[in-house]
């Protein structure tokens, strides 16, 4: 996997997207196949017998069955609050430190999540008008997938 970790690194990006206008590219097969099926394609070829949901991506399925076996393997040493997956545990320990390793490129608000950034960039840099739902959540339009 060195190879992979080198073509990242310098850039090297030999699979294209063969979609006529997509100009994306990427550094290894299983990225442009989910881009495919992300951007172009739709499909969900992963499908979980217990409650019919779909995903896009074998990890993601394997991920979402610990829900359904009752797994949470990662626990928070500060309060002890249990989670699913390494990096959600990971997230949630940024609210014991205080660390926020997101920064906005174009002012100085920083994030403790990489989606929390990309919100605020999209709401507050791009011209992106949100808006509430039914519910009362805020709604913002999701970036063009190229």
């Amino acid at each position: 996997h060195l190879w992979q970790h080198l073509r990242f690194h310098n850039g090297v990006r030999p699979f294209k997207c063969p979609e006529v206008g997509c100009n994306r590219s990427f550094t290894i097969r299983p990225d442009l196949k989910d881009h495919i099926r992300k951007c172009h394609t739709g499909e969900r070829p992963y499908h979980c017998e217990l409650c019919d949901k779909r995903f896009l991506t074998g990890s993601v399925y394997y991920q979402h069955r610990l829900i359904h076996r009752g797994e949470r393997r990662y626990g928070c040493d500060e309060c002890g609050k249990r989670f699913y997956r390494a990096d959600a545990l990971k997230n949630h320990q940024r609210i014991h430190s205080g660390e926020k390793p997101y920064a906005c490129p174009h002012c100085e608000k920083t994030f403790r999540q990489r989606g929390d950034r990309e919100k605020h960039i999209r709401v507050r840099h791009s011209g992106a008008v949100a808006t509430v739902d039914e519910y009362g959540g805020i709604q913002v339009p999701a970036a063009a997938p190229h």
